[in-house]
């Protein structure tokens, strides 16, 4: 089985797994990860914060958003342009966002895409990771391509049933910095 064969089957049981986690208990999963995130050294040290709008049965990151507002941190959400390319943009709440591409929430096109310099921490998403931080996205291509020009902190979120003892990676494949899972990081 070849290295994309390898992904597509990884992500498919990744997906059956995360299914049969009960709202309940996603829901503590993701509340559990957002203290975690507000609590890390990263976060605190960042002015500038990127971080995906969770939906779904991604990590429900609006509660870390909304804090990380009202802490006074410049707080950033991806917009995507094309396909497998994605801006950060400055938002300032909720109103910000819109159904955008996929239906993910995101900001209106007539939000100017943020300098790269203006963020100090990336929370990145995941379909599973391993312990190394090494993540496997849902495909896309999206925090490949975003973190490659990204020299700022990057902390990699996953529900702790998804850390896997390894991930099959490629040479585009970006590392994180660290791990955080709700009983981790």
């Amino acid at each position: 089985m070849d290295l994309r064969e390898e992904k597509s089957r990884l992500r498919r049981a990744c997906r059956e797994k995360l299914k049969k986690i009960p709202p309940d208990t996603r829901r503590e999963i993701s509340r559990r990860i957002c203290e975690r995130l507000l609590s890390s050294p990263e976060y605190l040290r960042a002015g500038g914060i990127f971080c995906f709008v969770g939906c779904g049965a991604e990590i429900d990151t609006r509660p870390f958003l909304w804090r990380a507002i009202a802490e006074g941190k410049r707080v950033y959400v991806p917009r995507c342009r094309s396909a497998g390319e994605m801006d950060a943009v400055l938002i300032h709440g909720e109103g910000d966002l819109f159904p955008g591409m996929f239906a993910i929430p995101e900001p209106s096109p007539a939000f100017p895409a943020a300098d790269m310099d203006e963020i100090g921490l990336a929370v990145v998403p995941c379909l599973a990771a391993d312990e190394d931080a090494w993540r496997l996205g849902r495909g896309g291509g999206y925090y490949d391509r975003f973190l490659e020009d990204f020299s700022g902190d990057t902390l990699l979120v996953c529900p702790e049933a998804l850390v896997l003892p390894g991930v099959p990676r490629e040479e585009w494949d970006r590392k994180c910095g660290r791990l955080i899972t709700e009983d981790r990081g």
